[in-house]
């Protein structure tokens, strides 16, 4: 998912035992059901600034704010999100269907030399 979401880079890893101290980000490692659930938090912080853009647009607001700005990343964070679901589905299938027919292949086997 974070490879798909341009949040991790595949390379080498090597590996000697060190202890070493790390902090791992929340937004780098992501799971099905946590993309989800920000999915529902930015669509509805999207709206949240809508109303506030409307708002904006009968009463002024204080500098500093960039509603357009606020509402393209997160939809953008939103699209990211949605391709890399998309993909982890269509995997998720091809790696069924393979599983599948190696299966059928093997129950036809076993069912031939039954016979």
């Amino acid at each position: 998912m974070a490879q798909e979401m341009k949040r991790l880079k595949r390379g080498t890893v090597c590996l000697d035992g060190a202890k070493l101290h790390a902090n791992a980000s929340r937004d780098s490692a992501l799971s099905h059901g946590h993309i989800e659930k920000l999915e529902v938090q930015l669509k509805a912080e999207v709206q949240e600034r809508l109303a506030l853009a409307e708002q904006a647009d009968r009463a002024d607001i204080p500098g500093g704010v960039s509603l357009p700005e606020g509402i393209k990343r997160r939809e953008d964070r939103r699209a990211v999100m949605a391709a890399a679901k998309a993909k982890i589905a269509a995997r998720a299938a091809e790696r069924y269907q393979r599983e599948k027919a190696e299966y059928d292949e093997k129950r036809a086997r076993r069912v031939s030399t039954a016979i």
